[in-house]
């Protein structure tokens, strides 16, 4: 009984010993699981297109780091994580690049230009962002479509997506897109907390003022 009974403990220690050694091995694969309740398998082919958020607010400085600095690692993890499937990026506050909002399958070269992006400036309109995203996915044959909005927490930028208006073509899409749903993820930047700028008076200070 007592060799029966250490044998059933070693054999109990070695299954322990080699679930240790898979969970280890899952971490370092670090596999992504998508779709509904992550039901979409890593070499289902998507289709995905990142919003980017460059206006103004994006150079707010977060200890030490700029919220587009912040931005633009969000963008190459999910770059990363996309890996060998299309992706296009649709810039909002800065002029948006024709060659940034062509899905690509090279998403080195596009991690690339991502990193080479001017500093943010202008306002950030979501609106028509968003749709400009939904049509380059309308164009895509994949039956995977996923839309990342990479942004701060800035309330304007929101404005026209809390119209009615945009609610009910946004609805109006949603009901024409049922057989290629779109799985929609927006990734905040930023902490919630950070006050606002308001110019209440400008002062020439040395006239004439000269342009340029």
């Amino acid at each position: 009984r007592v060799m029966q009974s250490a044998r059933i403990k070693q054999w109990l220690l070695l299954l322990l010993r080699m679930a240790l050694i898979a969970g280890l091995a899952m971490a370092l694969a670090q596999p992504v699981m998508r779709g509904r309740w992550g039901g979409l398998a890593r070499d289902g082919k998507i289709n995905a297109v990142i919003v980017l958020d460059c206006s103004a607010s994006m150079q707010f400085d977060e200890n030490g780091k700029t919220r587009m600095e912040l931005a633009r690692s969000a963008v190459l993890n999910i770059l990363e994580s996309l890996k060998e499937n299309s992706v296009a990026i649709v810039l909002t506050g800065l002029r948006d690049s024709e060659q940034l909002s062509q899905p690509t399958t090279d998403l080195q070269q596009l991690a690339q230009r991502v990193l080479a992006l001017p500093d943010p400036s202008g306002r950030a309109d979501l609106g028509p962002a968003i749709q400009r995203a939904m049509n380059i996915l309308d164009r895509s044959a994949e039956s995977g479509r996923e839309l990342y909005i990479v942004c701060d927490r800035q309330a304007s930028n929101w404005k026209e997506i809390n119209s009615q208006a945009f609610a009910r073509r946004w609805e109006s899409r949603l009901d024409h897109d049922k057989t290629q749903p779109t799985r929609m993820f927006v990734v905040p930047i930023g902490s919630e907390k950070s006050e606002n700028l308001a110019i209440e008076s400008v002062e020439l200070v040395n006239p004439p003022a000269i342009r340029e």
